[in-house]
């Protein structure tokens, strides 16, 4: 008696399955199983369901998809491993099938299709490691690549003076800095060209004509500013949160400064008159290397505020020019052009500085 009782199992178990919904063709493209039903057996649409074989072992399970009269159609992950002739029947437990494939559960967000669309969900609500940045920033610079001298118109004190100004300070450093740049991705490494213009803060110094006489005098203005463009490559992302990341950057940059100097004889004196007494404008270009880092926080998840700081190598400095003029020489001795350009002495600096903070919009 005792050996007669798996096979007294097995055939109910293939007599309970004779009356069970059976596989009647699958679909391998579509990955849909049509399947049976036994009259008066019904299924819900989205409902768990598995299938087992003729031993009762449990194989794929899917979700219901369509119910239609005595056919049903069932959506699962791997058709291949249905076959027809499989029974199929409501997945109560909520398990997994075969390997752990085809996980449902009575409402059928178990299934793999539906853990599919969960995870293409999850991307689209991610943020990119490496968006694309656009960038507005107000750019303090500490220190710029190129410097000049505040001048002054200087009195001679002998018939043959050697120079007529005098150097009050150098100028290294400008007052205001705009600039815009786009880091465009490239993989996980980001190509990031720019464009800037500064603003230094211009002087006006008054010194006297005549020495120790208080008319005539001359009023000196000196403006200067500058343009630059750059392209950095950034090498490395940090992402520290979702919102959250810092980027290291290095590449080459361009600068070109404009210095103007306008000198104006003046004489308080009722009914006296103003005139020119010197002009110049130089120009100058330099070429640096630069190492940067900066941190996007992108609160609002697209838009968010920039802090940076870039660090600038000069290398070369070239397509120099200088023009100027001296109404008056007063005994000089040497060439009155090359007097002033070596007053003003626009030359390339030791380093540059630049703190940023501005917006990002990340797309």
């Amino acid at each position: 008696m005792k050996m007669l009782k798996p096979a007294v199992a097995a055939a109910l178990f293939l007599s309970s399955s004779a009356f069970g919904a059976a596989v009647k063709e699958v679909n391998n493209k579509k990955k849909l199983v049509d399947v049976e039903l036994d009259e008066g057996e019904t299924f819900e649409k989205g409902a768990a369901v598995c299938f087992y074989d003729d031993a009762g072992k449990k194989g794929q399970c899917g979700t219901v998809s369509k119910v239609k009269g005595t056919l049903a159609q069932v959506k699962v992950k791997a058709p291949k491993k249905v076959k027809s002739g499989m029974t199929m029947k409501a997945d109560e437990g909520g398990g997994s099938g075969e390997e752990g494939e085809g996980s449902g559960s009575a409402s059928g967000s178990g299934s793999g299709d539906d853990d599919a669309v969960k995870v293409k969900d999850a991307k689209k609500k991610a943020p990119k490691k490496n968006p694309l940045r656009l960038v507005g920033y107000y750019g303090l610079p500490l220190r710029t690549p190129a410097t000049y001298n505040k001048v002054a118109y200087a009195a001679p004190e002998t018939a043959a003076p050697s120079t007529l100004w005098s150097k009050d300070k150098a100028v290294n450093a400008a007052s205001l800095g705009l600039g815009f740049e786009a880091a465009i991705p490239l993989g996980k490494f980001a190509l990031v060209p720019g464009f800037r213009y500064r603003m230094f803060t211009p002087s006006l110094i008054d010194s006297d004509f005549n020495k120790g006489k208080l008319n005539p005098y001359v009023s000196t203005e000196e403006k200067a500013s500058s343009i630059g463009v750059y392209a950095d490559f950034q090498y490395l992302r940090l992402n520290l949160t979702p919102i959250i990341g810092i980027n290291l950057l290095a590449g080459l940059d361009l600068d070109m400064s404009t210095v103007t100097l306008k000198a104006t004889k003046k004489d308080d004196t009722p009914g006296a008159t103003s005139s020119e007494a010197a002009s110049a404008t130089s120009k100058l270009n330099v070429m640096s290397l630069r190492l940067g880092a900066n941190t996007d926080i992108l609160a609002l998840k697209i838009l968010g505020a920039r802090v940076g700081l870039t660090v600038q190598i000069p290398i070369a400095a070239f397509g120099a020019s200088f023009s100027g003029k001296l109404a008056e020489e007063r005994g000089l001795t040497g060439n009155s052009g090359d007097d002033l350009k070596q007053a003003i002495g626009h030359k390339k600096a030791g380093f540059g500085l630049e703190l940023q903070v501005g917006g990002v919009l990340a797309l």
